[in-house]
């Protein structure tokens, strides 16, 4: 900000908002991760169940790869 000749008061004021907007996405990301949480059920002890099966079953992966593939483009089948 020195480079541009910014007054004193100008540079507090971009400090105090880009740590206002921090803040706020430090919020959003507490939000977010309660929210996928609660939705999955169980505290994300499902999501780890199902994570861990993908890992160790090759057929679920498969079919789970192919749903997946089938809901990021319905138009493919």
């Amino acid at each position: 900000m020195k480079e541009i000749n910014a007054q004193e008061f100008e540079i507090k004021f971009f400090q105090l908002t880009e740590e206002m907007k921090n803040d706020r996405i430090e919020a959003i990301k507490l939000v977010n991760q309660e929210l996928a949480t609660k939705m999955i059920g169980g505290r994300g002890k499902v999501h780890k169940a199902i994570r861990e099966a993908l890992e160790k079953d090759a057929e679920l992966k498969a079919r789970y790869e192919a749903i997946l593939a089938d809901v990021k483009d319905p138009n493919k089948s």
